[in-house]
């Protein structure tokens, strides 16, 4: 359906160091609760504010207000990479001019997780466009710039009227058809999902005697081989980063619901 639409027409796919780089920029969703409310009893009601149908709302708002960048990707070589289209970049915040109450600034540690502070972090960060837009709009901060890619070549803005069609039918059939519309719903956000798939390491899994042959036969595409020892068997599967991706493309998606959040979190 999205290539279809010409939703692709001008994407390039990555793989490899590059996708491997961009993918540095993608961390997932956040659940936040401020350290003032936590662990207390509270009798007052709560007001839960939820976006609609938020990934499909920030590939629709993407759309709206830029597109999807084409054309191939290039290695930034001057300071003065804002303008460009689309970019990716590694920095190093140095100063931190605004305190939020609720913190944007998220980094990874070993474990995977992501932890929100307003420190300046010790670690080289990598933000895509949307993202260091934010921290300086929102954290006023204050950067050394050390490398990254752009685009440059225009946008695709057909993922919009897409999202805006599949919205309107999804919108239409929520009385009349409830499981048509649960479907669409579906579609829309596997749509950003397809872009976002990371690479996967070689892993090796261990199955006891009387699973392992079924294991093997469900991931036959991924085997690399496997050996069967007296009580279990150990399966080696291979990684997924033979292929190409469009993991930048999932990461601006990404951002954008992110912005959505963070324009209410400043004004919270």
């Amino acid at each position: 359906m999205v290539k279809s639409f010409g939703c692709y027409d001008g994407w390039y796919e990555v793989k490899g160091g590059l996708r491997k780089y961009i993918q540095n920029s993608i961390h997932g969703g956040r659940v936040y609760l401020n350290p003032k409310i936590a662990l207390k009893e509270n009798h007052k009601s709560f007001q839960d504010y939820d976006g609609v149908s938020l990934y499909p709302s920030a590939m629709y708002r993407l759309c709206k207000e830029k597109g999807i960048p084409i054309g191939k990707i290039n290695l930034i070589t001057s300071k003065d990479f804002l303008g460009y289209d689309w970019y990716i970049v590694r920095i190093k915040i140095t100063k931190i001019n605004k305190i939020q109450d609720i913190p944007l600034i998220g980094i990874k540690n070993s474990d995977g997780v992501i932890k929100y502070s307003n420190d300046i972090p010790t670690e080289i960060l990598y933000v895509d466009k949307i993202t260091l837009e934010d921290l300086i709009n929102f954290n006023q901060i204050e950067y050394e710039f050390i490398d990254g890619i752009y685009w440059n070549e225009g946008y695709n803005k057909k993922l919009g009227e897409l999202i805006l069609n599949l919205h309107t039918a999804r919108k239409k059939y929520k009385k009349d058809n409830p499981p048509k519309a649960e479907m669409i719903k579906l579609i829309m956000n596997s749509i950003y999902g397809k872009t976002i798939q990371r690479s996967f390491e070689i892993k090796t899994v261990i199955k006891d005697l009387d699973s392992y042959e079924n294991y093997i036969f469900n991931n036959l595409g991924l085997l690399m081989g496997h050996h069967v020892y007296d009580k279990y068997c150990k399966i080696k599967l291979k990684s997924y980063d033979e292929t190409y991706g469009l993991n930048y493309i999932g990461g601006m998606i990404l951002s954008m619901s992110k912005r959505q959040m963070n324009e209410v979190f400043d004004i919270a």
